[in-house]
């Protein structure tokens, strides 16, 4: 009993630490600093999770959500914030002119995986997936 505790008090440690970084990533965007926005979050995902953004966007598709619920213990709200992470990361690296695919296609798993997992349907999410989308499309018509 008290090691399960103990563990959901580390699973709700990381939600909000998710959410800290989030709210940093809006704020250092409003300011302009998209690029410094990028590097804090990976360096604050490495120190505190020992995630890489490079590691996350590489993982395969196939075992990304696995590998982040077996290594990483997240359960849908950690995957909320991660994939709004990626999605605002992947718009300001788009803003930049810097590749982003990588970053939309890893917030469109989660945000694929949180609309069959959970009961409740999130209209937020539902326009973050149809901007993806839209991205895919615009981006097949250029090439």
């Amino acid at each position: 009993m008290m090691n399960d505790d103990y563990i959901l008090k580390q699973i709700n440690q990381t939600a909000q630490f998710l959410a800290f970084i989030l709210s940093k990533i809006f704020g250092l965007s409003k300011s302009g600093n998209t690029e410094e926005s990028y590097m804090q979050t990976n360096e604050l995902l490495k120190k505190y999770l020992g995630l890489d953004m490079d590691e996350i966007v590489h993982m395969k598709d196939e075992l990304f959500i696995s590998e982040l619920q077996k290594k990483y213990k997240f359960g849908n709200e950690e995957f909320s914030h991660l994939g709004d992470i990626l999605f605002e990361l992947a718009n300001q690296q788009k803003s930049l002119g810097k590749p982003s695919s990588m970053m939309y296609a890893k917030a469109l798993l989660i945000f694929d995986y949180l609309e069959t997992s959970e009961k409740i349907f999130s209209i937020d999410r539902h326009y973050k997936k149809q901007k993806i989308q839209d991205e895919k499309l615009d981006k097949s018509n250029t090439d």
